[in-house]
């Protein structure tokens, strides 16, 4: 049988003595009795070639970051510092009234209408959702509810800002990126192109996601997870017959 030829990079971590110094009379082995000792080298140059006594090839899978569930999700919430104790159950129960997550099982699954959402806001209203900010903003409204700061003075703030730059007031971030704002360009996503160059997106709909190839459109399953949603799945979906025949009547 015949096997590719395939260049491999190795690497070895362990320590080469220039001096013995002390180690003419100690060496260090196992003085904790953990079993472990340190791993010793010899001297090589760049371009020496190393023997290799025997290979043994091992595969190695990475797994990615497990979503966040509700439990999870209000943990990151306490270590950024945002919301407390009694808003952190309304504000799961939001973003899933608002149609920005779904549950699968315990999992947390994000929509297509909230990548667009986060876009739009980090595109044009950065500042509004810097985590940092959103914490003092909670410091803020504790100190309202001590009695600490006026409510009246603290939403004259910011809703008009206090004239400077460095808080412009969200009437006139609103005013000064509306003009900006595509809003075709934040709905599109781009998944790739198909064997004959078209490309393909998704986009959030009135009725739902749907992929979009040139004219040719077809509605993403609900329950089908934005990163499972690949050319191959949207090119089987835009496959799918297509029929304006009624499936029943209504008396």
């Amino acid at each position: 049988s015949t096997h590719e030829q395939t260049d491999c990079e190795f690497a070895a971590a362990g320590t080469t003595i220039t001096f013995a110094g002390y180690r003419a009379v100690y060496v260090a082995a196992d003085d904790d009795g953990d079993g472990t000792k340190e791993a010793l080298l010899p001297p090589v140059a760049q371009g020496d070639v190393v023997p290799v006594e025997s290979l043994t090839p091992s595969g190695h899978t990475t797994v990615p970051p497990a979503r966040y569930t509700e439990a999870s999700l209000v943990k990151r919430l306490e270590e950024l510092e945002i919301g407390r104790p009694s808003t952190w159950a309304s504000i799961i129960q939001t973003i899933q009234d608002r149609g920005y997550v779904w549950k699968k099982g315990q999992a947390l699954v994000p929509t297509w209408t909230a990548f667009a959402v986060v876009g739009l806001l980090e595109q044009h209203f950065d500042d509004l959702v810097d985590y940092e900010l959103t914490a003092r903003i909670e410091d803020d409204l504790d100190e309202i509810a001590a009695g600490q700061q006026q409510k009246s003075d603290w939403l004259q703030r910011f809703y008009f800002g206090n004239g400077d730059d460095d808080l412009p007031g969200l009437k006139r971030l609103v005013e000064e990126n509306l003009d900006q704002i595509d809003a075709a360009a934040i709905n599109t996503f781009p998944l790739g192109v198909d064997p004959d160059g078209n490309e393909i997106v998704v986009k959030p709909g009135k009725y739902g996601p749907y992929v979009k190839r040139g004219e040719d459109t077809a509605s993403v399953p609900e329950d089908l997870p934005p990163d499972e949603l690949d050319v191959a799945k949207a090119l089987e979906l835009l496959a799918m017959p297509k029929s304006d025949e009624p499936i029943g009547e209504l008396d």
